[in-house]
């Protein structure tokens, strides 16, 4: 063990011999405090006030001079030796030390010698009229204690501001500035932008003593005392903003104010300050601040171009944003995250000095209020409506106390009606005394309101003018009403829907003031009305079948062989119903033309036009469209082109181009035109379609289809209803002479439309085919009796879910007939029952009795043992009076029953 602790030991002076050697101890000096040889050459004691304040938030010694590391400093005061503890910076030729708030007495022990601080009357601050000074033109006014020092003693006494963050370097201000005590003021400041601080600078030099044999006895020292007010004011650029006007000047936190200017408006902040000293915070900074928008305002006839910047009152905080008056100030935009009172460098005060104009915040009673505006829609052009809120002109104002309840309302004079103007007292008082403000008489009380709604509304006057009161409104302690005519609008197609928002001015002028009372008022209601496009653009997607088949009737004319079902399938195909001045009802429908031969005019009042043409316009679910509201955009036009008014005189690919009616009114509206989208051809050997079988079907398709006929192309194609079936296939029939088309029919709408066949060269074959709402039960065959008979053998058939004729159909074509025939019994696929035909449709026929029979046995109804009877085929019979339709029913009692449904 102990020869162990030996070789350590040896080993250890083995180290320490070796690395002694290598250390050049000759060249190490000693930095620590040497009392034989230290001086110093300058003090400095910089006294720190808080930003924006006048209490002293610390002081920092600096001392400079030689053999100063790890010295000893402190301060003697009246009450004993205070040591700095809190040092920052240790060197040789520096020590810095920070001492909380002002605790530096008249002198201060360094090392071991006392270097005077005579800080009796140094000049002071306790005060400036403005925090924010223009560039070049504001002053500043300073208020504190021995500010004539800086004059009288000029090489002792130093003024100057800086900017916060070090950059201009120091101003100085002229001594002679500093011509009294305990105020003065600077003249046109300049500088750096921003925060600066203010700093009062007593420098002298005095002789100290420190005691060694290498200094000269005694030696100059320099002791500067300054105090440094920091962040006193802020020079700021200046904004300049034409015709700057903000609406409303009161409200509730939260509320949204707008400004408008003509020019110099750009994406400022905005804050709400009780004094224009106060610092700038996030809590008294505008909300949602937007970025500047333009308006077109029309004033007396001219538009002028607006620039408009909105921002929201702040949040309440309680000592910051409450009830009371606030100075409204514009600056530049504050980063995010940043603190405004470092960034701020451009400022503009709403209004002129001294009679700045401010913001205040009021009670949630004094509010105007927007509740409701009815009907809430109507047409870009304009239209009546009536608004419903409060004080729209019952006084809002709890300091005005009127002389009487009178008022007058009219219009303000070049407003067009678009500004209602209220004069609240009796003519006999005006200007000279129609209540008071504050206490004090007010000469004359007028209030201008107005309403935006996408634009500046009119006011609407009395049915029965009245030229002593001629607009509709009321005014009522509970509620107020006023009806208004909307403005006409230009985006109602793209942006229908609009604020609703009533904007009130008024001027309380005061006897003896130079300056009226401005109180300015704005309610908003969001989003509360809408425009309903007069002009709607449609858009064209496609056309089925794309291709329209015609044969030729003459040299270079082409016509239609049959009637033909075209689809025009897209957006926004406008149908509008609407009663004329007269009292007639009218509905308008998109006009189509297909190339430059075929126009289809369904409106009945124009020149071109063809009301008896088939066209309807069918929405997103088939169902048609009518034009009632809520029901007036489409997405497909159907057009049955006549074969009697189809004619073209040239083929080949062409366009179409679809109009919509303007809403109210007989013009044509926008239009969409898309070239080459159809194309008419011709062939000699067209499809030909001899059946159909099943050809009704209930509207919720389903059911298997075959199509039989002839010269069915491979790649044949089939459209029902304009719309092109999918899953159709093409075969050929047993007997090898016929052509059959199988599908399952898709879903359509109730009636009778066209099933068209279309071969890749466009020729087409057109049938009917129809669809019928279901009874929702299948109808049901209990028994058949008898079973077995020949021609005219009278057969019973019962069962359930079978359809009377219905009588309450107002039309004979398509479904229309079915309905008035009823249940139909087919027997080995073949009518028993044998019907009036007209190509592929049923008609009715006239009944005449045959000729040279006895009439009385074809008379429907006679007369046997007193009581009147039947015909036995008297349920066959359809009636028809003045446009509607009767069946003939015999009840269970054998009364016979005229029944119109």
């Amino acid at each position: 063990m102990i020869q162990h602790i030996l070789r350590k030991a040896i080993a250890f002076m083995i180290v320490f011999t070796l690395v002694f050697g290598i250390v050049p101890w000759q060249d190490i000096r000693s930095y620590a405090y040497d009392p034989d040889n230290y001086f110093i050459n300058e003090v400095v004691v910089t006294k720190i006030y808080a930003e924006g304040g006048y209490t002293v938030r610390n002081t920092i010694v600096t001392i400079v001079g030689n053999h100063l590391k790890d010295i000893n400093a402190g301060t003697i005061t009246g009450a004993a030796y205070n040591a700095f503890t809190r040092r920052t910076h240790n060197l040789e030729s520096i020590q810095e030390f920070v001492v909380d708030g002002g605790i530096v007495g008249n002198a201060i022990l360094v090392g071991n010698v006392y270097i005077p601080i005579d800080q009796q009357e140094l000049p002071t601050i306790s005060g400036v009229d403005k925090r924010s000074v223009r560039l070049g033109s504001d002053s500043l006014t300073i208020r504190g204690s021995f500010l004539q020092k800086m004059r009288d003693f000029p090489t002792e006494y130093t003024a100057y501001y800086e900017n916060s963050l070090g950059g201009g370097g120091q101003i100085i201000i002229p001594p002679a500035t500093f011509d009294n005590n305990t105020q003065v003021t600077i003249p046109s400041l300049n500088g750096v932008a921003g925060l600066q601080d203010i700093v009062f600078r007593k420098r002298n030099t005095i002789q100290v003593d420190f005691d060694n044999n290498t200094l000269p006895r005694p030696r100059n020292v320099t002791v500067t005392i300054q105090n440094t007010y920091q962040r006193q004011f802020r020079l700021i650029d200046s904004i300049t903003v034409d015709n700057l006007v903000m609406s409303p000047n009161r409200g509730q936190p939260g509320d949204t104010i707008t400004f408008t200017a003509t020019n110099g408006l750009d994406n400022y902040d905005v804050f709400f300050v009780k004094n224009l000293t106060d610092v700038y915070t996030n809590d008294n900074k505008g909300r949602n601040t937007s970025n500047i928008t333009y308006i077109d305002e029309n004033i007396n006839g001219t538009i002028v171009r607006k620039q408009v910047l909105t921002t929201q009152v702040p949040d309440f905080k309680l000592g910051v944003i409450e009830k009371g008056e606030y100075f409204v100030v514009l600056t530049n935009r504050i980063p995010p995250g940043a603190n405004p009172n470092d960034e701020i460098n451009k400022q503009l005060v709403l209004g002129t000095a001294p009679n700045y104009e401010k913001f205040t915040i009021i009670d949630a009673e004094q509010k105007i209020k927007v509740f409701s505006i009815h009907p809430n829609r109507g047409p870009d052009t304009g239209s009546k409506a009536e608004l419903v809120g409060t004080y729209f002109g019952t006084l809002n104002i709890p300091e005005f106390i009127p002389r009487d309840s009178v008022r007058k309302v009219g219009t303000l004079a070049n407003s067009d009606d678009t500004v209602l103007e209220i004069t609240y007292g009796d003519e006999e008082h005006q200007g000279i005394n129609v209540g008071t403000y504050k206490g004090y008489t007010v000469t004359s009380a007028k209030r201008t309101m107005r309403v935006v709604i996408g634009g500046i509304a009119r006011f609407a006057r009395k049915t029965v003018p009245n030229p002593e009161d001629p607009f509709e409104y009321s005014f009522t302690r509970d509620m107020d009403k006023v009806s208004i005519i909307t403005p006409s609008v230009s985006d109602a197609e793209t942006n229908p829907i609009k604020d609703v928002i009533v904007e009130t001015e008024t001027t309380l002028k005061l006897e003896g003031f130079p300056n009226n009372v401005v109180i300015r008022d704005r309610a908003e209601l969001r989003n509360a009305y809408t425009y309903i496009a007069s002009k709607v653009t449609p858009t064209i997607t496609s056309v089925t079948p794309e291709k329209i088949h015609f044969t030729m009737s003459a040299a270079n004319v082409f016509e239609l062989s049959e009637d033909r079902m075209i689809a025009i399938n897209g957006s926004n195909f406008f149908v509008h119903k609407y009663t004329r001045e007269d009292g007639t009802e009218e509905i308008r429908y998109p006009i189509v033309e297909i190339g430059r031969d075929l126009r289809f005019n369904k409106n009945s009042n124009l020149a071109d036009s063809n009301p008896n043409i088939q066209l309807k316009v069918l929405n997103s679910s088939g169902l048609e469209v009518d034009g009632s509201v809520g029901n007036e955009i489409g997405n497909t036009i159907l057009i049955i082109m006549p074969k009697e008014e189809t004619k073209v005189f040239q083929l080949g690919k062409t366009f179409v181009r679809v109009i919509n009616p303007v809403r109210n009114s007989d013009a044509e509206g926008f239009f969409r035109q898309q070239n080459d989208i159809v194309e008419f051809t011709t062939t000699i050997d067209p499809p030909i379609i001899e059946n159909v079988e099943p050809n009704i079907v209930t509207v919720e398709g389903g059911q298997d289809i075959v199509v039989t006929g002839s010269n069915f192309q491979e790649g044949a194609r089939v459209f029902i209803n304009g719309q092109e079936v999918v899953g159709v296939t093409r075969e050929i029939s047993q007997q090898g002479n016929k052509h059959l088309l199988k599908f399952k029919a898709p879903r359509g709408q109730e009636g009778t439309t066209q099933l068209q066949v279309m071969n890749r060269d466009g020729g087409i074959a057109v049938i009917g085919f129809t669809y019928v709402r279901s009874f929702n039960k299948d109808p049901v065959i209990n028994n058949f009796s008898p079973n077995r008979g020949g021609n005219g053998t009278l057969v019973v058939v019962n069962g359930d879910n079978f359809l009377r004729p219905d009588p309450t159909t107002v039309v004979t074509t398509g479904i229309g007939i079915h309905r008035l025939i009823g249940t139909r019994i087919l027997l080995d696929n073949r009518e028993i029952n044998s019907y009036n035909r007209v190509g592929n449709n049923i008609v009715l026929r006239g009944y005449a009795a045959p000729v040279g029979e006895n009439i009385e046995k074809y008379k429907l109804l006679y007369k046997e043992n007193n009581r009147v009877m039947a015909a036995e085929y008297a349920h066959s019979v359809i009636l028809r009076e003045n446009g509607r339709f009767y069946v003939i029913e015999v009840d269970t009692r054998g009364d016979i029953v005229l029944s119109d449904g």
